[in-house]
């Protein structure tokens, strides 16, 4: 670790980024801040660790050459508006607490102030990269990418929320028009997410987040306690392997709505919105369309893969489905995961109810059993998470 890395590290002792993650009332009040808190700090701590880069970087840049004096240009004239950009985490306070999309823009912009620390600093010590070095400012760069289109993605997510609000000011109309089009060419370049939204089966109204390019897609169901955002994580590894990748909030999450603007419906309502992705992706060029679902999640895609018609869904991956009725009718290959020790309410193991659910599933079909007891995208959480998600990336691109 270099010079510039160590000082970020060393003004501030924040932790990695978490996922974000929606939660209701009180509760989410009190998260909200508490996440600002964690952030605030980090914030500071990054803006003056690349003011310092970039000084630093300038004797670099006389002798290295005009790759550093270019990126220490571009850095200088990026750093205002970045540091304007991060100290908004000030502003949030316990009474305006801030939603799970801004958290999660203020935390990739974290994210993208380390890697340009990181580019930074490799591109200035190195005049002349061996290939894994320029293999590795590489992978950098494109990383940076995504998470740079996917924080103007949250941008303009926001301003839209607020123009559905009634917000029509000149400012959020401005925000609107200088963003779109630069989210599309993010999304062009497949490394850009864009929030779209689009009736689900029965007539609601579903948000999701749509990332990366490719003829086949995932839609992403998240579990009961979660949101889209909550995918976060695992979204790069999907769209590195070239797919299309859908996260969407289900109604009563986010501005997700059911028929007549209903904000909860009824459970056995939101494979609806499962379906609504699955045509929406269908209908804007993909050939091949997979559901991973979680939990609650992974009933709703269940159920979705049993009103589907012939051949809409292709792939199914439940991570602790709760279990439904008529699974006969499921259609598509299936891979099902649940931890050995997840228990529900009253002590019954959730494996006990999956295995005759799917044993009366037709086939082609998978049980895989994992250790531990943590529950669906909890699962994410512990340290089988990398070996879990090669695992479902390799099943849904399989042939």
């Amino acid at each position: 670790m270099g010079a510039f890395s160590r000082r970020a590290r060393s003004r501030s002792q924040e932790k990695e980024p978490s996922s974000g993650r929606g939660t209701r009332g009180h509760r989410a009040n009190r998260q909200s801040s508490g996440r600002v808190r964690e952030l605030l700090p980090a914030a500071l701590a990054l803006a003056g660790a690349i003011a310092a880069g970039c000084t630093d970087a300038t004797g670099a840049a006389t002798s290295n050459g005009s790759a550093c004096e270019a990126l220490v240009s571009q850095q200088q004239s990026r750093f205002e508006e970045h540091r304007h950009a991060l100290e908004v985490v000030s502003a949030a306070t316990p009474t305006e607490p801030w939603s799970p999309i801004e958290l999660r823009r203020a935390e990739l912009a974290l994210e993208a102030a380390r890697l340009r620390l990181e580019l930074l600093e490799l591109t200035c010590a190195e005049p002349s990269p061996d290939p894994i070095t320029e293999q590795r400012l590489e992978a950098l760069h494109r990383r940076w990418l995504q998470l740079d289109c996917h924080r103007q993605g949250k941008d303009l997510a926001i301003a839209e929320a607020r123009r559905d609000a009634g917000d029509v000011g000149p400012a959020i109309a401005a925000t609107i028009a200088f963003y779109a089009p630069r989210i599309e060419q993010c999304i062009d370049r497949g490394v850009g997410s864009a929030e779209v939204r689009f009736p689900s089966s029965d007539g609601g109204v579903v948000h999701a987040s749509l990332h990366g390019v490719g003829e086949r897609a995932v839609v992403l169901a998240h579990g009961g306690r979660f949101t889209k955002e909550s995918w976060s994580d695992q979204i790069p590894a999907f769209v590195d392997a070239g797919l299309r990748v859908m996260a969407i909030d289900f109604r009563g999450r986010g501005r997700s709505r059911g028929p007549d603007g209903d904000k909860d419906g009824e459970y056995d309502d939101v494979h609806h919105d499962v379906l609504g992705a699955v045509r929406y992706l269908r209908s804007t060029g993909s050939t091949e369309v997979a559901v991973v679902g979680a939990s609650f999640g992974g009933a709703a895609a269940a159920r979705a893969a049993v009103e589907a018609g012939p051949g809409e869904i292709d792939l199914l991956v439940l991570l602790a489905p709760s279990v439904i009725e008529r699974p006969e009718g499921m259609q598509g290959r299936k891979l099902v995961l649940v931890a050995e020790g997840d228990v529900r309410g009253g002590g019954v193991r959730r494996l006990d109810e999956i295995r005759p659910m799917l044993e009366r599933t037709p086939g082609p079909k998978e049980l895989v059993v994992l250790p531990g007891e943590a529950h669906a995208q909890f699962l994410f959480e512990t340290e089988q998470a990398g070996e879990l998600l090669r695992r479902i990336v390799e099943f849904v691109t399989s042939e």
